[in-house]
């Protein structure tokens, strides 16, 4: 113990005394560090009289003298442990100590460059600090934190519902329209780009300032990446040292608070714009972004997004996801894996949180973990092959082999505690020929003659029954539209109306020039027989070019080629639109039935009949199969999918088994055992053109 030692406060600490949990407390804000640390009011106390004129002795007789009885050597441990958290000036000795491991630190950090800050599932990628900028800001927006501006706020909010609800058809419509990938080009994914990046600032921008409006400070903002979708962020850590519950709130509201103002002015936008331009496309992306997306991505608790932290506040737990998560693994390795571990110090109440928020927050890491690695290896396996979807887990359990070593090697500790306690006397009474290798390879054996089903896995998507692409039989631009999307129309019923300049001028031209040789041919009666046969000539000549321009006239009127329902949404956005012979216009079918197109590969596809039983999936619900039955099975394929075998299967279109929709399907071929379906499935998922 250095007994000469004067602690002393660093320059720039915060500490600000608040209630937690009934219980008084004090935040101190580490300058250095800047991370936010909590002490008890006796902690608090000896801080304060940290000044540097008192020795630990004096300080520890000052305590005594108050009431509260700490030995010297209490005093100079909790001294140091402050100086290590950059919160009281460090000794020479430790000053040296520090630099010399602060320059190591620099070293290695030169060597190796992290990517990013933050572990793998929340990346951050800082762009700088806007404290001065919001500073220097911060009167153009103070009038958003009075009043009138809340109150202005709700009747915006509601103002907002009711627009929604009055056009709720249109929206959704038009939301199936915008999301609908055939409806995308460069410049429409470049401008959903700008929304999403504009969304964003706005939302952040709103947690920086209601920060700063509060007297704390915003020293970090910047892009990441968080369970693997792009978001931004801003450290507004600063809200901890806010004495009221309710300006902590109100931080974590903020963002989502002017981000629906946005979505609210954006829809009023998209309501009094024309359908089709710029303007009306533009703000039903800010919209859609800035209204559902907003609400179900920020305020979902199990994500480090606004709802996590409104929680945490609410509950007076900081660091809730770190605890829960570290006190739920505790639960699960002394509960299921059977370790022996000391519990960490939680109260009842915390104990009850930390269990269930732990347990939902690992279910759902796990999930996202599966659905993403699922993603990327069925997308490498479609596109490249077998080799390269084995070369990519294998790159991905690298990166994350250090989280795997220690599931690993806890799962082998419980192993060996259960095998040394359990298996062994069971061990004992196995014969000893069947011991060691000799019984596994018998088990393995009789486990490959287990029966198994061989199956055939393949794709499939769905359009409607008697599907048709009307198509622009000549070229033109479209001036009328006589259908809505929905609409029952006949075979041969005119839908579109063309226009086309040149065919107009010939026709005229045609009918002028017939016209004018049969009256010379009338007035030319008393004429040479020659001249006559001339004109004749020429008359049936004009004739003809006036027939084929009135043929081309017929086909600027696009008539329906079946009977069926109009399913292209909003056809009046084509009114102006030029169109060249054989473009797509219009598309026809049955509305309430579903033709399924279903496409095999690789070993098992040639076996497929007609009347086997098939189960689709849906990628967005494939909790939820349905079963049916082969149409019809061509060995041929089609251009779209050529060397594949399609089976045919009719649905009737109902909820989320819509026109557009697709996923994976399976065919049972018959039984047999576990070896036979093993050697299948490889066989099945082989790609010998990646293997030569």
């Amino acid at each position: 113990m250095s007994t000469v030692r004067r602690p002393s406060l660093v320059n720039g600490v915060r500490v600000v005394e608040q209630r937690f949990q009934g219980e008084p407390g004090f935040v101190v804000k580490s300058p250095s560090t800047g991370k936010y640390l909590r002490f008890k009011p006796v902690e608090a106390r000896v801080m304060e009289l940290f000044n540097g004129e008192r020795t630990v002795h004096q300080v520890a007789a000052q305590m005594t003298a108050e009431g509260t009885s700490i030995g010297a050597s209490t005093i100079d441990a909790f001294a140091t442990r402050l100086a290590t958290l950059g919160i009281v000036d460090r000794t020479l000795v430790e000053k040296t100590s520090a630099q010399l491991e602060r320059l190591r630190e620099e070293r290695k950090e030169r060597r190796r460059k992290p990517l990013f800050r933050g572990e793998f599932l929340r990346m951050r990628f800082p762009m700088g600090d806007p404290d001065r900028l919001l500073t220097r800001t911060m009167p153009l927006v103070r009038w958003c934190f009075t009043p009138a501006f809340v109150w202005g706020s709700v009747a915006v909010f509601a103002f907002y519902a009711l627009l929604l609800t009055a056009r709720w058809q249109e929206l959704t419509t038009s939301f199936s329209a915008l999301t609908n990938p055939a409806n995308w080009s460069v410049a429409t994914a470049l401008m959903f780009w700008g929304a999403f990046i504009g969304v964003g600032i706005v939302h952040e921008l709103g947690h920086a300032y209601a920060c700063k409006g509060f007297r704390g400070e915003v020293n970090e903002m910047g892009f990441m990446i968080m369970y693997f979708q792009p978001a931004f962020y801003c450290n507004v850590n600063d809200a901890w040292t806010f004495t009221k519950l309710s300006d902590r709130l109100w931080v974590t509201a903020a963002g989502a608070w002017v981000e629906l103002l946005l979505g609210a002015a954006a829809a009023a936008v998209w309501a009094v714009s024309a359908p089709g331009t710029v303007i009306s496309q533009l703000s039903l992306m800010v919209t859609l972004l800035a209204g559902g997306l907003a609400l179900l991505s920020n305020a979902n608790p199990l994500l480090p997004y606004d709802g996590y932290f409104a929680l945490s506040d609410w509950l007076e737990i900081p660091n809730l996801r770190q605890r829960a998560l570290g006190y739920f693994n505790w639960f699960f390795a002394t509960t299921i894996l059977r370790r022996e571990a000391e519990e960490p110090a939680v109260t009842e109440r915390e104990r009850r949180i930390f269990l269930w928020y732990g347990a939902l927050a690992s279910l759902y890491i796990a999930m996202v973990y599966t659905i993403a690695l699922r993603f990327v290896v069925r997308w490498s396996y479609r596109t490249f092959g077998i080799t390269v979807a084995t070369a990519l887990v294998v790159v991905l359990m690298t990166w994350q082999r250090h989280r795997l070593l220690a599931a690993w090697t806890a799962v082998r500790a419980a192993w060996h505690d259960f095998a040394r306690q359990t298996l062994r006397s069971r061990f004992a009474l196995i014969p000893a020929p069947l011991r060691g290798w000799r019984g596994g390879a018998l088990g393995t054996a009789l486990l490959m003659l287990l029966p198994w089903p061989r199956n055939v896995d393949g794709e499939w998507n769905a359009r409607p029954l008697g599907y048709r692409v009307v198509t622009a039989q000549t070229d033109g631009v479209i001036t009328d539209v006589r259908v809505r999307g929905g609409d029952m129309v006949v075979a041969g019923a005119p839908m579109l109306q063309l226009l086309n300049r040149q065919t107009e001028r010939s026709l005229t031209q045609a009918t002028f020039d017939r016209d004018s040789l049969q009256l010379q041919e009338q007035a030319s009666v008393a004429a040479r027989a020659g001249d006559i046969a001339t004109l004749q000539a020429r008359s049936q000549a004009a004739s003809v070019r006036a027939a084929n321009s009135r043929a081309v006239q017929r086909q600027l009127i696009v008539r329906a080629t079946t009977t069926g329902t109009v399913l292209t949404e909003q056809p009046a956005l084509l009114i102006g639109k030029p169109v060249t012979a054989g473009t797509p216009l219009l598309h026809l079918g049955r509305s309430d039935s579903l033709e399924v197109r279903v496409h095999f590969r690789g070993a098992g596809a040639a076996a497929l009949q007609p009347g086997q039983r098939i189960r689709l999936y849906l990628d967005a619900d494939a909790a939820r199969p349905i079963t049916s039955t082969v149409s019809r099975v061509s060995l041929v394929g089609t251009p779209e999918h050529p060397g594949a075998t399609e089976a045919l299967v009719h649905l009737p279109a109902s909820g989320a088994w819509r026109a557009g929709t697709n996923g994976p399907a399976r065919v049972r071929l018959q039984m047999g055992t576990i070896g036979s379906a093993m050697l299948w499935a490889i066989r099945s998922r082989l790609r010998p053109d990646f293997l030569l």
